[in-house]
């Protein structure tokens, strides 16, 4: 039963996107994926201070053990200023010098919301550290993001992606879908689906990170 549940919140997910995604590409990306993102992350370059190349590398296989998927070549974010859900903007500028979980989501979206209570805990582990958890909504209205986030009293900034350009941008094809950036806005790697954030290997691969990043 379990897995016939699992079934359907794949189904779920494909449908409500409208998207073609093939079982490899949900399951964690591929090669066609990876350059895609590479190529979108290096049309608009972030600025930030150039972060020593062996960091990246110690960064990346962090994450690799977590398996996430991880570019082989230092690339550049794309850099964006979008409205916050608390009000203001929010830039990936804004938060150089720091490492930055960038997460894309909707309200509708299950295992987006399957997701989102683990990334809070990972969120209140990291306070007071060199760490951004940005949560983008995309393509939804002001109104229905804030009574979702008010229901379930997320506390990480969440910002308004209402045309879905900055989705484009970093070439999203399926939601969640999130991406780990150095303190210099280099794309460490990219996750598609879900994953639970709170688990200790999982907070415990983040914290190395974070503790590297507050050294540089």
């Amino acid at each position: 039963m379990m897995h016939t549940f699992r079934i359907c919140r794949v189904l779920i997910l494909i449908i409500a996107i409208g998207g073609t995604l093939s079982a490899a590409v949900f399951a964690g990306g591929s090669k066609e994926r990876e350059a895609e993102a590479e190529q979108a992350a290096t049309e608009v370059p972030a600025e930030g201070g150039e972060v020593d190349e062996a960091v990246l590398a110690e960064m990346r296989e962090i994450l690799a053990e977590i398996g996430i998927q991880t570019f082989r070549s230092s690339i550049q974010a794309v850099d964006f200023s979008l409205p916050r859900l608390d009000g203001g903007t929010l830039s990936l500028t804004d938060m150089t010098g720091e490492f930055v979980f960038l997460n894309f989501w909707a309200t509708w979206c299950p295992p987006c919301r399957e997701e989102m209570p683990s990334m809070e805990v990972l969120y209140e582990e990291m306070a007071d550290m060199p760490f951004r958890m940005v949560a983008v909504n995309v393509r939804e209205d002001r109104a229905t993001v804030q009574g979702f986030i008010d229901e379930f009293g997320y506390s990480y900034p969440v910002l308004l992606d209402r045309d879905g350009t900055l989705s484009t941008n970093y070439g999203v094809r399926g939601i969640p879908t999130s991406y780990f950036i150095a303190p210099d806005g280099t794309v460490l790697g990219m996750l598609l689906g879900t994953r639970y954030w709170d688990e200790t290997e999982n907070v415990a691969a983040i914290r190395r990170i974070v503790e590297i990043t507050a050294e540089l």
